[in-house]
């Protein structure tokens, strides 16, 4: 039996890999994030506003990041959490194709077949019958 992953699964898988590629292609330095310096108060809501929506757009990955790890984290500390999180993501994914069918049968394995002695049990032996026809009990 090949365990071998269908085109399609491998073709799914492919793509969202190199989109987590990209993603990740685009993520910002982190000093830059934290750096304290870039801090000012801003002179009215508008820009404050306006400023909050460019450094979430610049640093969307980063933030992405963060969110993933603490969810990470607390669906590990919470297991029921990550199996009702599992049982509710489970049926939006896409059903997996079935397995391929067998054109023709396996092959017989002549290790695995065995000899009819080794298949009677040994109370048999005491039932077979004689060389002559008749049938013997045990005494």
């Amino acid at each position: 039996m090949s365990l071998s992953p269908s085109p399609a699964l491998t073709e799914h898988l492919t793509r969202l890999s190199d989109a987590l590629r990209r993603t990740i292609a685009r993520r910002r330095p982190w000093f830059e994030l934290i750096d304290v310096s870039a801090f000012s108060r801003p002179d009215s809501l508008s820009v404050a506003v306006s400023r909050t929506r460019k450094n979430l757009s610049y640093f969307r990955v980063n933030y992405l990041s963060i969110l993933a790890l603490v969810l990470a984290a607390s669906l590990l500390s919470h297991p029921l959490s990550l199996f009702a999180l599992v049982s509710l993501i489970a049926p939006l994914a896409p059903p997996l194709p079935p397995p391929p069918r067998r054109s023709a049968p396996r092959p017989l394995q002549p290790h695995l077949l065995r000899s009819r002695d080794d298949v009677e049990p040994d109370w048999a032996d005491d039932f077979r019958g004689l060389p002559d026809g008749s049938i013997s009990h045990p005494s």
